[in-house]
Order: structure tokens, then sequence, then C-alpha cells
């Protein structure tokens, strides 16, 4: 599945110019907090299933959270570190700025994760959400996990939308109204918002116009 995903988003990079491993050698030299252990030799081993023991036990030893629902800590780990290089990309290319409580790219315990936005634009905080598949253009149908909606409502936030394998956007301003109802999501074992009928999907050009313009 991560392998699936890495080569997603290396196509992303390539057609954009960008060199995916750029993104991850950007880590070469950086530790983790209270560590001696490589931020880059550790991500690239969490991506390629391959840790040394020291790398594993920390990995297992600071992602033993609920937050990882059902996955390993393996699986949580890989997963996370591949959101982070999406938002290195996206940060890039969008020329946003960093701002989530895990942007220093740390593996934080529970009380340190918190539900502010990936990023901000200027005044307007900006979250991103990734569609892996095309569930998103096929069915129109955008779920928001728990009550992350209402939270990103009352901060007034953009949600930035990338449908990385369909190679589409979507820019959805929170200031303006937006239609939701909740529903049972069987995977998670709660309810979430749920966005249906929505077909404002955009090339990047027209996401980065769009963006700009507040949404």
């Amino acid at each position: 599945m991560i392998r699936d995903k890495l080569k997603l988003l290396h196509s992303f990079c390539m057609v954009e110019g960008l060199n995916l491993l750029d993104y991850l050698v950007r880590y070469r030299g950086s530790v983790f907090s209270g560590t001696s252990l490589d931020k880059f030799e550790l991500f690239r081993g969490l991506l390629s299933n391959s840790l040394s023991e020291v790398e594993l036990s920390y990995v297992n030893q600071m992602l033993n959270i609920k937050h990882r629902d059902k996955r390993s800590a393996l699986e949580y780990g890989s997963e996370l570190v591949l959101g982070w290089l999406i938002e290195d990309v996206v940060r890039d290319v969008f020329g946003l700025e960093l701002c989530g409580s895990d942007s220093e790219r740390e593996f934080l315990p529970v009380g340190k994760i918190s539900n502010l936005t990936d990023f901000r634009l200027g005044d307007r905080p900006i979250e991103l959400m990734v569609d892996w598949g095309s569930y998103w253009i096929d069915l129109g149908r955008i779920h928001f996990r728990h009550d992350k909606l209402r939270k990103l409502i009352e901060a007034n936030a953009i949600v930035l939308g990338f449908a990385i394998r369909c190679g589409k956007f979507f820019v959805m301003d929170l200031d303006k109204s937006v239609q939701y109802r909740k529903e049972y999501n069987p995977r998670q074992g709660k309810y979430c918002d749920l966005v249906e009928g929505y077909d404002s999907f955009l090339d990047m050009s027209e996401a980065k116009l769009s963006l700009k313009g507040g949404g």
C-alpha cells in the first residue's frame, strides 16, 4: 500500500518537475529530540520497511498511541512520514506556510497532537485532505473525520483537497455555506461529516488561482 502511494506521489512530482527524493534528503542531519536518530534514515527505513533494531524500538515506543486506530506502529509511522512528504510538496507547489503541530516532524505524544490545520496562507488556515483513489471524483462524496469539519468551520479555514491519482484538486472555502450531514463510518466505528454531490474539481493552475482568491 505504501509503495503504491509513494509511486503516485513520485509521479506527481515528476510531472511538476520535482524530485521526491530531494524532499526526503532535506531531513538528513536532523535528529529526533532527545536522540541521535537521524530523521532521514528513519523515514527512509519506515517507507522501505528496513528499520534497524534501535529505530524499530523507538518507533514502537513513540507511536504506541490511540490515533493510529487498528494500524501497527510501523503502518502508522509509514503513513505519517508519507503524509509529511505530501505536505512538504504541497507547501512548495502552492506557496503555503507549514504550521501544524507536527511541523517539526517529531513523533508526538497524544497530549501534543492538536487539531490545528496543516498550513496558513496569509491569515487563513488551510487544511489538506488527500484521496489516493478516485472516490471523490467518481462519487462526489467527501468525508471529514469525527468533528473535524465543525472545527474547521469555526476556524474559518479553507480545505485544499488533493485527488492525487486523478491529478485533481478542490478548494472549499468554509467561510461560505457548506451543506453536510452526519454519516456512520463503519471503518472508524464513529459518525463523520459528509459533503455529498460535490463536483467542483480543478486542475493545478485553477486550484492555485482559487486558493489565492479564498476559494
